[in-house]
């Protein structure tokens, strides 16, 4: 087995590995870089081709569904793949919604920005289109948890990873040997997802992310965090802005929110949800409760807690209610979508409080906005925000160091290789790894290994 280390070999985004074995070549997920990880797209596809030869692929294995995994994926259809994607059900029904979203935002922006072109050699083309999309999503095939089946000589399964509805690590045998990908490894007290699973049988290689290498999660529980920033509005009479992932991050606040309800029925206050593909992916949490530790009662519940926005319209009048109130919105990272108008039209107010509740990439509004840069250029404009910001701390989806070092134990891998992390994250598991006496390794961007 060949592999090269072609994505999030430097940063957190960016998800690509290739493979190589008998003549058969894969990847294990295509994803889009955000923020500053982002290159140019020229050089990249340039490079990259020479790298994976995408006419010769022979397929993709899609750990989940988040943008940073799945959303190269029709491009490279695009650009002459014609082999299958395989993952779960729950992640091909999400990675639809995901890549369609990302399509519309392209051609928006492509649109927005050939206005301003009059030489048409200068005019930009979509990185994809809905058409691409479509493309992309009938060639998935799913497959079941735990489930093995053989291509090219391969012989694959998808184990539960507990990061998010449908994630999984795959493992693959090939050869008497045993190869095992984490994908993005989900943390044990997650508030909605099943935990992860573990395979009885240890493996020769294992290729690790390392989100959290470098850190360990706070012991304060987020319900009581998010209840006292509750108690803090209400009193203050202020609204909460909560830009949120769509995906995964957006339902676990909207039952966080239904359980604070619940239990304090003084702190409920109008909840709108203003993010389309929230609201799409919460159908499919609805449809998918047997990967959940919540019932459809309780999605239900979620449903009815909250005012979901229809038309762009309704935010002009949502904004002229009395607070306090919740918008939940997207994107999480404040990069796009109708997170910039709150941004903009509350922002600057100081009965404001924006809620950060996860990861925010260099390059982000999110990421100025966590590290104090409250003085923004936005919509070509110097703007200063006033409103409160709070970071919401243990809603993470990835596991910290210590459960990733456990993962690393329970599969007793000959040799560890660590991606989709930062330098310190990464440097620092390596030591601890080390420590145990596993063989872990960095491997750099475009990276080839033999493997016996």
């Amino acid at each position: 087995m060949n592999l090269t280390f072609i994505g999030a070999t430097e940063t957190v985004t960016g998800s690509m590995i290739l493979g190589r074995t008998n003549g058969f070549s894969f990847l294990v997920d295509a994803g889009l870089y955000q923020g500053l990880d982002t290159p140019k797209v020229d050089q990249s596809e340039k490079e990259l081709d020479e790298l994976i030869k995408i006419k010769e692929l022979d397929a993709i294995f899609l750990t989940h569904a988040h943008l940073d995994h799945c959303g190269y994926i029709p491009r490279l259809f695009r650009l002459g793949f014609k082999g299958k994607v395989y993952c779960t059900e729950e992640t091909k029904l999400i990675a639809k919604v995901i890549m369609n979203d990302n399509a519309r935002i392209e051609q928006e922006r492509v649109k927005k920005h050939n206005k301003k072109i009059t030489k048409e050699k200068l005019k930009l083309e979509p990185f994809y289109s809905i058409e691409d999309v479509t493309r992309a999503y009938a060639a998935f095939s799913t497959v079941k948890f735990n489930q093995s089946f053989v291509i090219g000589g391969v012989k694959a399964s998808f184990i539960r990873s507990g990061h998010i509805l449908g994630a999984a690590s795959i493992l693959m045998e090939i050869e008497a040997k045993r190869y095992l990908f984490s994908g993005d490894i989900g943390k044990e007290e997650d508030i909605l997802h099943l935990p992860k699973e573990y395979t009885q049988e240890k493996v020769d290689y294992l290729v690790m992310e390392s989100t959290y290498g470098d850190r360990l999660h706070s012991m304060e529980s987020v319900q009581d965090q998010l209840k006292s920033i509750l108690e803090s509005a209400l009193k203050a009479k202020k609204r909460i802005i909560i830009p949120a992932f769509s995906f995964g991050r957006s339902q676990m606040i909207l039952s966080l929110l239904t359980d604070i309800f619940n239990e304090s029925k003084e702190l409920k206050m109008p909840v709108f949800l203003d993010s389309p593909m929230s609201s799409e992916i919460l159908t499919i949490y609805e449809m998918s409760t047997q990967e959940l530790k919540v019932d459809k009662n309780h999605i239900n519940a979620m449903k009815e807690n909250c005012r979901i926005l229809e038309f762009p319209k309704e935010r002009e009048s949502i904004l002229q209610k009395e607070t306090p109130y919740i918008v939940l919105t997207s994107s999480g990272m404040i990069s796009g979508g109708p997170a910039l108008y709150y941004l903009e039209k509350c922002g600057g107010l100081e009965d404001t409080i924006i809620l950060i509740t996860g990861y925010q990439a260099r390059g982000t509004y999110g990421y100025d906005l966590t590290h104090e840069n409250l003085n923004l250029f936005l919509n070509e404009k110097d703007f200063e925000v006033r409103a409160e910001i709070i970071k919401l701390s243990g809603l993470s989806s990835h596991g910290d160091q210590n459960e990733l070092i456990h993962f690393a134990k329970a599969y007793g891998a000959e040799k560890v290789f660590l991606v989709h992390g930062e330098k310190s994250s990464k440097e620092t598991l390596k030591e601890r790894l080390s420590e145990l006496s596993f063989d872990a390794v960095i491997p750099s961007a475009s990276e080839s290994v033999e493997l016996d």
